[in-house]
């Protein structure tokens, strides 16, 4: 199949939603379009001009590391007609991607894979190379605790400034308040939301999203202290659940079992030479859009 990428225009936006819609269901991307019209630049990718595969670049604020901050931006929403599929038409969109990224002083280009096959695949086809690491649990109880964590909901800009604390010793994406405020719509939607924590240990602040009646997922969990155990108890009183999936950044010494590789990282030449020496053990990515 012959492959022509190009950048989408206003009009495009009813076939985008389409595509949107055939790939991950219906639901979000009303608040997508609607929250990124205009800021996004969107890569189509058409066979006999009838739009097949898109993909999204979202400006999303600056990748810190090792002393150093290089404007970023974030691949998403991929995805691809299912009659296209296993032709190339996403892979094309992601190199355009890319590419077009860079040209637009962006100068580290990230994406979060939704499974290893991605990830292999990706470093396989495009410039795209492993870089962010997680760490990730599944409590089926929440851990025990002997001091009580008070949890309050808190806005965007308030969320963004606690991360920006909690972050400031680890490699990692700091996202800008428009991006934030895009994850808290997200989460708010399906009754969550960002939070503060204040506990004997410490302070933490978390984004949380409920993903089914029996099942809490902690998107971040970013903690000071010794206090992540009490923060996640008061989670689960305020969210009963019959599992909590907690993901944190991976600190070395990491249980291997907990920690997964979780983004991929683009970088142009400038980029590229000043980051091959910076990269520690676990660069911590931080939020999905997921």
């Amino acid at each position: 199949m012959a492959i022509i990428t190009r950048r989408a225009h206003v009009s495009d936006r009813q076939a985008l939603e389409n595509i949107w819609r055939t790939a991950f269901g219906s639901g979000d991307e009303s608040a997508f379009f609607d929250h990124f019209s205009g800021r996004e630049l969107c890569i189509i990718a058409t066979h006999d001009d009838e739009p097949a595969a898109a993909g999204y670049i979202l400006p999303t604020g600056n990748f810190k590391c090792g002393g150093l901050s290089y404007n970023c931006a974030m691949i998403y929403s991929v995805a691809t007609l299912p009659e296209y599929r296993n032709h190339g038409f996403g892979t094309a969109v992601v190199r355009e991607l890319i590419s077009a990224g860079h040209a637009a002083g962006c100068e580290a280009i990230v994406l979060c894979p939704s499974g290893d096959k991605l990830f292999e695949y990706y470093s396989a086809h495009t410039s795209l190379r492993d870089w962010f690491y997680i760490s990730e649990r599944n409590y089926k109880t929440a851990p025990a605790s002997c001091n009580c964590a008070e949890l309050t909901a808190i806005t965007a800009n308030e969320y963004n400034q606690l991360r920006k604390d909690m972050l400031s010793d680890i490699p990692h994406i700091e996202f800008d308040i428009h991006a934030l405020s895009y994850q808290s719509v997200l989460c708010s939607r399906f009754g969550g939301g960002m939070y503060r924590a204040v506990a004997t240990g410490g302070a933490a602040c978390a984004v949380i999203e409920r993903q089914s009646a029996d099942s809490i997922w902690v998107k971040e969990l970013l903690t000071s202290g010794i206090c992540e155990n009490d923060v996640i108890s008061a989670i689960a009183q305020k969210f009963p659940a019959a599992e909590y999936i907690v993901r944190t950044p991976a600190r070395p010494p990491a249980d291997a079992s907990e920690t997964r590789r979780f983004g991929m990282l683009a970088a142009d030449c400038n980029a590229a030479s000043r980051l091959g020496g910076s990269k520690n053990a676990e660069p911590y990515y931080g939020l999905a859009f997921d």
